[in-house]
């Protein structure tokens, strides 16, 4: 403890001679309140906040310039989440020692947090001032110009930024972003250039200036974008996906589907990529869907399985083909396959027994649901399918029973509670 208390007074000595203009002598009465700072700060280490707050306060109703004391009882409404309190004792420490950074920082920080965006550019110009070189001030005032509606300042302060510290991601980002905004294609397109030029073989920042020409409607600039792209790897998705595009935009359907084969081969490509390329085309599945596309379909969800096959996404995107189709017996095979390899999404737990409810299995719509409701014991439509199971197999009381608990879990929603009195009606 002796250890800890001498830390304490260490630090403390070295906060006050910063915090004060330096002076070669002191006199009994700041000798004391400099005790009694130590001591408050002393409670603060020991986490007593609230005795500390009432120690640094009575320091101040003896000395209201003793700016540290001050400052050291906004650190500790910051902590207790009063940041009105924490701004109104900072805007006393600030009085007394203007130019003080922390003090600065700290009040610019509530000011944001706080939403006040014209306090914050304030203090953060006046940050500025004393500290020209800080890179972290400049990023701060611009962000609060862009939150308080004034661009054009943000962009002069991002171009100081810029001149600072030469081209960057964050400053070439942002003022990309307002130039958009004002629907300044030209300078958001050197924007992103700038950023190019400083690591031409980025992926990143190439594909960004690829995805801006496309949703400027400059196909070509993008594709010959996305062939620099795969000149440096050839298996990036988006890239891929472009050229496959443009050169199956004037086939049908089907065709298209059919020249996306290598890229769903590609174990390179991730999942997530593959199927929001393929999704739209399951979604629309019908069983009067056309032949040919349905049958190109399928072969590529194939691939997919056989391409990713410890991917439950891969089983249940088929599944949900399948169930649209209306064949009901594969949709149910590959649905179980999904839960094989995870058992805990039950969005696939529901599909599965609605599609054994759909074929009137009833025997596996009560065992399955069964299995559900022990891994989620919360889903109230579990205890519903279950209970709609039980009575087609002429178990009504154990039905009666299972809505009985659905009713619990169901709480106050509505929709569920409607089906479940609809369902405890026809058991009656």
């Amino acid at each position: 403890m002796r250890i800890s208390i001498l830390i304490i007074i260490c630090s403390v000595w070295n906060f006050l001679a910063l915090s004060q203009s330096p002076t070669i002598t002191y006199t009994n009465e700041q000798l004391n309140l400099q005790a009694e700072f130590i001591d408050a700060f002393a409670l603060k280490y020991k986490g007593e906040n609230s005795k500390s707050i009432e120690a640094f306060q009575g320091i101040l109703s003896q000395d209201q310039k003793y700016h540290p004391a001050s400052f050291e009882v906004a650190k500790l409404y910051l902590d207790q989440k009063d940041n009105s309190e924490a701004i109104r004792y900072c805007l006393k420490a600030i009085k007394y020692d203007a130019g003080n950074r922390d003090y600065l920082q700290f009040l610019t920080e509530r000011y944001i947090d706080a939403e006040e965006w014209g306090n914050a550019i304030t203090q953060l110009e006046k940050l500025i001032n004393l500290y020209p070189g800080e890179r972290q001030f400049y990023g701060d005032l611009a962000y609060s110009q862009i939150k308080k509606g004034d661009s054009k300042k943000a962009l002069v302060t991002l171009n100081q930024l810029e001149q600072l510290e030469g081209v960057d991601e964050y400053t070439s980002r942002k003022k990309f972003e307002i130039y958009k905004s004002w629907d300044d294609k030209k300078n958001a397109e050197k924007e992103l250039l700038k950023l190019i030029e400083t690591d031409p073989e980025n992926i990143r920042f190439l594909n960004n200036l690829a995805y801006f020409y496309t949703q400027i409607k400059e196909e070509d600039k993008a594709l010959e974008v996305y062939n620099k792209i795969l000149n440096i790897d050839p298996d990036h998705t988006d890239s891929n996906l472009a050229l496959m595009k443009k050169n199956g935009k004037e086939n049908s359907a089907a065709s298209y589907l059919l020249s996306l084969k290598p890229l769903i081969l590609n174990p390179g490509i991730d999942i997530d990529s593959k199927i929001k390329e393929l999704m739209p085309y399951v979604e629309s599945t019908s069983p009067d869907m056309d032949m040919d596309k349905s049958s190109s379909l399928d072969n590529l969800l194939e691939s997919l399985r056989n391409t990713h096959p410890k991917s439950p996404k891969a089983f249940a995107l088929s599944a949900d083909y399948y169930n649209r189709l209306k064949d009901e017996q594969n949709a149910i095979k590959l649905y179980e396959k999904t839960l094989s390899i995870n058992d805990n999404i039950f969005s696939v737990w529901e599909q599965l027994l609605y599609t054994y409810l759909e074929i009137k299995d009833y025997n596996k719509l009560v065992s399955r649901s069964e299995s559900a409701i022990d891994l989620f014991p919360n889903q109230t439509i579990a205890y519903i399918l279950h209970a709609k199971g039980l009575k087609e197999l002429g178990k009504k009381d154990e039905a009666m029973d299972i809505l009985m608990e659905a009713k619990l879990i169901a709480g106050r929603n509505k929709t569920l509670l409607d089906q479940i009195e609809q369902l405890s009606n026809e058991l009656k």
